[in-house]
């Protein structure tokens, strides 16, 4: 099945299932090749609006499509609806940039970020029509490969996975593809393909690999220059409302702070930081190609970035004039300066999050979290002194034998803070179930009593109901799940295979998961979930041992026994070094000279006011016709901004584009007819900005026509009073019902009890309607159902005028 066969079948579908928008494609910044050797699908196992937040897959996909004989793809989880649909047609899972078949491509690469997604791994092979097993794939499919933080284990998956990479792999994931192009053009067999590329270090192929031998240990790939890795610098703009709408920049890697539950503190060693310059340029290039107006300046540990106070200040004097502010990630209480808040409070008051994990000093200390209750405190009363009138937590539960008592020190610190901060300030709090990760301190650890963790947690959302303290815990019993796949080995794939089969899929949504079921693949296939929760020995192999993370199992001990003494263990960027086994790979962590390097000059500020306005008509035609109205507006204000066009903001503490649209469309009709007028603070020459605009734009949004209005001019108010609507039927015997129906004027008003105030002529197998608008007028909407019953839905509907 081809492109045009998936685009003209999904044009069936999609009317009728939810969030159509997902699988659209053809966002800004997607990129579309038609000459390559090789070509990749980035396959993220959760939904479009989950995968688009991830900054792994916006970085592999910059990098692999740089290769200019190499062309990638991105393909997403789909609903159980789609699903259903596309199996009904026989159409397999597909890539969104060009509606390819997923068994076409060489290679299906998984992003694991998250063990409850393994059923979905499972569920979009079956979806593509590739078998689960890779014992049972052939020469004709796709090498299938999966990396990522989860990697760390990968025996749950060993079985359907042809090979793990083990690392990071912003630079060498390029490197690998490129000696698989070599081995491609030399026609070598899919098998010996696969054993080739597993003799890279990082590199673990189940079939092939032996276990007997103490140097087949797989070891994690190391980013060696992270300063000029790869980056988003284009980065793809979702059509549609995403988890995170905003520029994220990695200006640190690693994490030196050795807490012994955080997995992210090990597999991503050792730290590293990008230098202010080359956080500038990124900055600066990734708002300047998608128009967001939020930069997140993402790492572990953001408040360790070196002088990072006076570096937020200086990036904030920039934000301000250039129309962007700057978030951070979840804080670390030991560290936080109150003037880092301050500054991002200047111009918009994103979110701060703290992660202090346990109410309890004697629990911190065992996992090594060096933070104290009236740090916290301090924070609390400063932050809200500056204004924030929400604050956010997060805590984990389970680290000890005494779940209650745990649960107790989490609710006499909620008490405190409240009374601390008082009614004002709203405190959002999130309580998760700790689970013991491979490649930590704590892995040794049995995971807390089910029962127990779930009297505990519904124990403290009743305690705060109806308060301004809002806590989610976590589900229970997706954490029990996910104990087991964390630390499951190969037999547990029986168990995952089987769950897949009963119809699991989206685990990590609790409206998805059943744990009966999961209940149930365990019993039939042999398997006793408590075994992989219970605690384990540091003398016993472990079934992730054939993975090197570059932490010394000797180091690993050492932290747990630690832990249980409740020994705290220094960072080693200010004490001496801690021996974890990655001496080799460690640059010098110290603090380095600081300089503030020169911000990029600001062509206007937004602040000015408009001395420009323009009124542009726009067409909204074929797939993208399911974007819903505040999708579109996003689109054409962000590739506004892209093309240079210096919008004028409204005034206030958080501006916004002084852009006004028509009013929205029933979902799924086109348009040729959209309208929209926008206030610019400089003026613009309209025929070179809209050629800008379409070179832009996605395939099927295209800009028709600018024109230069009055800066007071309300030109949009006169295209809102009509608007003509054409309706295309199969046969023209369709259309002519349609018309005779319209055309009883007064039996329609009397069944609606709206005013028909319309004018509708037809012409073979295309009705022509002109609506008239009033308060009480009929809309197309109401015309649509009405005709639907006799003469069916209309195939196309479009906006012409």
């Amino acid at each position: 099945m081809d492109e045009t066969e998936i685009r003209r079948a999904l044009a069936e579908i999609l009317p009728r299932i939810e969030h159509p928008q997902e699988y659209l494609g053809g966002e800004i910044g997607s990129i579309v090749k038609r000459e390559f050797d090789v070509r990749f699908a980035l396959a993220f196992p959760d939904r479009y609006t989950i995968g688009m937040s991830n900054l792994g897959i916006a970085v592999l996909y910059t990098a692999l499509n740089r290769m200019e004989q190499v062309y990638c793809e991105r393909a997403f989880m789909i609903s159980h609806e789609l699903e259903t649909a596309l199996r009904e047609k026989n159409i397999p899972l597909f890539s969104l940039e060009t509606y390819t078949p997923l068994g076409s491509f060489d290679f299906v690469g998984f992003s694991l970020q998250y063990e409850m997604l393994y059923t979905n791994v499972l569920a979009m092979l079956t979806m593509a029509n590739i078998p689960m097993r890779s014992t049972d794939r052939t020469e004709g499919h796709p090498i299938i490969i999966a990396g990522g933080p989860c990697a760390g284990n990968p025996m749950p998956l060993a079985p359907f996975i042809d090979l793990f990479l083990v690392g990071e792999f912003d630079s060498e994931l390029c490197n690998f593809v490129t000696r698989y192009r070599e081995l491609k053009q030399q026609k070598i067999p899919r098998t010996n393909i696969i054993a080739a590329l597993a003799e890279f270090p990082y590199a673990y192929a189940p079939q092939f690999h032996s276990r007997n031998e103490k140097t087949s240990r797989v070891r994690r790939c190391i980013e060696q220059d992270f300063e000029n890795a790869p980056y988003p610098e284009q980065p793809i703009v979702p059509n549609i409302r995403t988890v995170q709408e905003r520029c994220v920049v990695e200006i640190s890697r690693g994490c030196t702070h050795n807490c012994r539950f955080c997995a992210a503190g090990t597999i991503f060693r050792p730290l590293r930081h990008r230098s202010p310059e080359k956080v500038i340029n990124m900055i600066r290039t990734m708002t300047a190609a998608s128009g967001y107006d939020e930069v997140n300046l993402s790492a572990l540990s953001a408040d360790d970035y070196p002088h990072i106070r006076e570096f937020v200040s200086h990036l904030n004097q920039w934000g301000q004039t250039a129309g962007f502010s700057i978030s951070l990630p979840s804080l670390r209480v030991d560290s936080f300066d109150l003037s880092v808040a301050k500054d991002i409070a200047s111009f918009r008051k994103t979110g701060l999050t703290f992660a202090l994990e346990a109410g309890d000093q004697t629990v911190r200390n065992m996992i090594n979290k060096e933070a104290s209750e009236e740090q916290v405190l301090t924070i609390a009363r400063g932050v809200k002194e500056l204004g924030w009138k929400t604050v956010k937590m997060y805590f984990m539960i389970g680290f000890t034998d005494d779940i209650t008592a745990e649960a107790e020190a989490i609710d006499r610190f909620l008490q405190t803070l409240r009374t601390t901060l008082g009614k004002s300030v709203s405190i959002n709090v999130s309580v998760n179930t700790f689970i013991p990760k491979p490649h930590t301190p704590l892995q040794y650890r049995k995971q807390a009593d089910h029962n127990a963790v779930r009297t505990a947690l519904e124990g403290l959302r009743d305690r705060y109901r109806h308060t301004n303290i809002f806590l989610k815990t976590n589900s229970y019993d997706m954490s029990f799940i996910e104990g087991v796949l964390a630390r499951g080995d190969e037999r547990v794939a029986d168990a995952l295979e089987r769950v897949v089969l009963l119809g699991a899929r989206c685990d990590a949504w609790i409206e998805h998961f059943k744990l009966e079921r999961w209940m149930l693949a365990f019993s039939e296939t042999g398997i006793n979930p408590d075994d992989y929760l219970a605690e384990r020995s540091t003398t016993a192999p472990l079934p992730w041992d054939i993975i090197d993370m570059g932490v010394s199992r000797e180091y690993l001990i050492r932290e747990y026994e630690n832990a249980k003494l409740g020994v705290i263990t220094k960072d080693c960027r200010t004490g001496p070094c801690n021996r974890c086994g990655l001496e080799r790979e460690c640059a010098d962590v110290k603090e380095l000279p600081f300089t503030l390097p020169a911000l990029p000059a600001v062509d206007g500020d937004i602040r000015a006011d408009a001395v420009d306005r323009i009124f542009i008509r726009f067409a909204k035609r074929d797939m993208l016709r399911f974007l819903g109205h505040f999708d579109i507006k996003k689109m054409l204000i962000n590739a506004l901004v892209i093309s240079g066009a210096r919008l004028a903001y409204s005034k206030g503490f958080s501006p916004k584009p002084l852009v006004t649209f028509n009013d929205p469309l029933p979902f799924g009709v086109a348009s040729e007819a959209e309208y929209c007028e926008a206030s610019l603070r400089s003026m613009c020459e309209p025929d070179t900005l809209l050629e800008r605009l379409n070179a832009i734009l996605p395939p099927g949004t295209r800009i028709l026509s600018i024109e230069r209005i009055g800066i007071h001019e309300k030109r949009l108010a006169t295209h809102t009073k009509t608007a003509v609507f054409q309706l295309n039927y199969n046969n023209a015997e369709n259309a002519a019902q349609a018309l005779a129906l319209l055309e009883a004027k007064d039996a329609l008003t009397e069944k609606t009890g709206r005013i028909a105030d319309y004018s509708a002529a037809g012409d073979g197998t295309v009705l022509t309607v002109t609506l008239n608008y009033s308060d009480k007028s009929m809309r197309l909407r109401d015309i649509n159902a009405e005709l639907a019953p006799v003469a069916g839905e209309p195939v196309l509907v479009t906006k012409i005028g």
